[in-house]
């Protein structure tokens, strides 16, 4: 049936495709997501999970995609694993899966106590390492997030003998719901969502390393102040609409997006000459976080995706090394990197603004308005429009209608020549006026390289795709 699913209740028991029984125990926070035990033993512990009640397409579509991914990611030792799955019964009953179970979430365990470094470092290089291997098979996460990193082994205080490789702590990464193949559209958490993301509806697999980024940053800020908000949580009040236009300025200018000739062309927020670009890195060091840790979020945090580094690159670069004077000097390199990167930006926007304000006496004005969701049918063209040429008068003359000026392209408002006088209408004269259609002929002009052209905007939507379908082709997998 479709948009409804049986509830799971207590003492219910199911049959697995391996011929275990599962034993349902409770909820766990939500309606589809039960804690289990094995029926015959009651000792191991599982996670059953059927489509949740808004999963409103025939067969349970985001369900099924989410079976994909366990499929394809089978084996990943930084993935939490299916064990089993529960046929549907009947045709009104919900395929299910059954999963295995960690203790807690990250999120749970950065609330309790600080971090160890060795187990700040060690949880976020596992989840560098699911990452890492969910990209090798072309594929997005989407969707990190403190309460996606999962658990087991964290204990009520830390032990100083751990290390980064030979840990106590076993991390996974968790929900593989909205795991997707590269696309356009809006995904993430508002707080770890990309600039890219929120400015150009481009969702990559370094979409993901700017969320990791983000969580890393966070997990510092609370080794240094636990009782404080991490960056940019203070700014998540308000509705959904509020608290994204509060991250959008936040990014735009703490990274300086409008000095990145990547963003031009996007509709950014309205510049705020009192918020300074680099304000949240001063916010950082003032904190407490070491200088050496920022500069290595300065190499990860790039705002320009194609900068920035992939899992591979974090995971050689060293850094998860416990020698404090080998990161100290991978943070002295990396600084270099960074200057390096922004100075190579710099000096493309340096030559590429004389030729903008050449063309006028005032400065390019950037457009805010937030792109519209536009349906097809009105959707800007794929190829960038050239930009208005300077004032050239035109000569006017009448032809006879053909085909070719009725498809004509239309003039920008600057190529049309002034009326004079004399071509206005009489007050006395009362006749109708025929419509004779007219041909433009433009004045011989010098020939000018149109250098700078405007980037469409890109329409904000949750993703281009059909509604009713998912990221992958799974009906191999429905038979």
């Amino acid at each position: 049936m479709v948009g409804t699913t049986l509830p799971m209740r207590e003492g219910a028991e199911l049959v697995g495709e391996n011929g275990y029984r599962y034993l349902l125990v409770k909820a766990l926070g939500q309606s589809n997501v039960w804690i289990a035990v094995d029926a015959a033993t009651q000792e191991k512990i599982f996670i059953v999970k059927q489509p949740s009640d808004d999963d409103v397409g025939f067969g349970w579509p985001r369900f099924q995609h989410e079976m994909i991914m366990h499929e394809l990611l089978k084996g990943i030792p930084t993935i939490r694993q299916q064990v089993d799955r529960i046929p549907p019964i009947s045709s009104s009953d919900p395929p299910r899966i059954v999963l295995e179970i960690l203790q807690s979430t990250l999120w749970d365990a950065r609330r309790k106590r600080q971090f160890s470094d060795a187990e700040l470092k060690g949880i976020m290089r596992s989840a560098l390492l699911g990452l890492r291997d969910v990209h090798q098979r072309d594929l997005v996460y989407a969707d990190l997030k403190m309460q996606n990193i999962l658990l087991s082994g964290f204990e009520q205080e830390a032990n100083d003998d751990e290390t980064v490789v030979d840990r106590n702590i076993t991390a996974k990464l968790g929900d593989l719901g909205i795991v997707m193949e590269p696309a356009k559209g809006l995904v993430q958490p508002i707080v770890y969502r990309a600039p890219e993301v929120y400015f150009r509806n481009e969702i990559s697999p370094s979409a993901d390393i700017w969320s990791w980024g983000l969580i890393y940053c966070q997990l510092l800020e609370a080794q240094a102040s636990f009782n404080k908000y991490g960056l940019y949580d203070e700014l998540l009040q308000g509705s959904q609409v509020q608290k994204e236009r509060s991250l959008e300025r936040a990014i735009a200018h703490d990274f300086g997006l409008d000095t990145l000739d990547y963003y031009d062309g996007c509709a950014l927020p309205y510049h705020d000459r009192s918020h300074h670009e680099g304000r949240h890195w001063e916010h950082l060091k003032a904190k407490g976080v070491p200088e050496k840790e920022i500069e290595f979020l300065r190499w990860v945090l790039n705002p320009v995706p194609t900068d920035r580094p992939s899992a591979q690159d974090i995971l050689e670069c060293g850094w998860f090394t416990m020698d404090g004077d080998e990161t100290g000097r991978i943070a002295e390199s990396l600084k270099t990197r960074v200057d390096a990167s922004r100075r190579k930006n710099m000096m493309q926007r340096k030559r590429s603004e004389p030729l903008l304000s050449s063309r006028s006496g005032q400065a390019p004005v950037r457009n805010t308005q937030a792109p519209l969701n536009m349906a097809a049918s009105t959707a800007l063209p794929s190829t960038p429009m050239p930009r208005p040429a300077a004032f050239q008068p035109m000569e006017l003359q009448p032809a006879e209608p053909s085909e070719s000026a009725q498809s004509s392209e239309f003039a920008q408002p600057s190529e049309f020549a002034q009326p004079s006088e004399s071509a206005q209408p009489s007050e006395s004269t009362q006749q109708p006026v025929t419509f004779e259609p007219m041909q433009f002929k433009s004045a011989t002009a010098a020939p000018r390289d149109d250098i700078h052209k405007a980037r469409p905007m890109t329409p904000r939507s949750s993703t281009e795709r059909p509604a009713g379908t998912t990221f992958m082709n799974y009906g191999s997998f429905m038979s």
